[in-house]
């Protein structure tokens, strides 16, 4: 029985030290996200993160198809002001009233540049889901900061 317990408890580590590596894997640091990016509407299917201070900048692009944007942002404290880029575009960014932490997009993008901007409380943890024509989007379309660095994989998890 002792024997079973230790296996366990070594299980147990294992699986924590496991799930802890998996989690940091998809955090970026408030680093990663400074300087505004090269934005190439027209040119790709993209999404750009970038932070200026408390403000974080998502913004959506497109070939010249119409291609849906869409996804959701959490955090753990409630969202300050929310800016919508082109409101002509169409589509929405909603914050619900029940949960002020949380905010929900959906637009199409038609060649255009589109998106939002969010004041976030410093240190705030926040995570950033996103799903491109209806599919969890590929990390290698998703471009953070001025150096337009790729995440390994998503959700996006960060602290500004």
């Amino acid at each position: 029985m002792q024997t079973f317990l230790k296996s366990l408890g070594g299980l147990f580590l294992l699986v924590v030290l496991l799930t802890t590596r998996a989690a940091a894997a998809d955090t970026l640091s408030g680093a990663q996200l400074k300087g505004a990016p090269e934005l190439k509407p027209a040119g790709q299917i993209g999404i750009y993160l970038w932070a200026e201070g408390a403000v974080l900048h998502v913004r959506w692009t497109a070939i010249n198809r119409g291609v849906l944007f869409e996804g959701s942002l959490s955090a753990s404290a409630n969202l300050g002001k929310v800016t919508r880029i082109n409101e002509a575009a169409g589509g929405w960014v909603h914050v619900p009233h029940a949960d002020p932490g949380h905010l929900v997009f959906s637009a199409t993008t038609t060649g255009e540049t589109d998106g939002f901007d969010v004041m976030l409380a410093r240190g705030t943890g926040t995570k950033l889901d996103i799903q491109i024509d209806m599919k969890p989007a590929d990390p290698k379309m998703v471009f953070i900061g001025e150096k337009l660095v790729n995440p390994s994989r998503l959700p996006l998890r960060f602290a500004l």
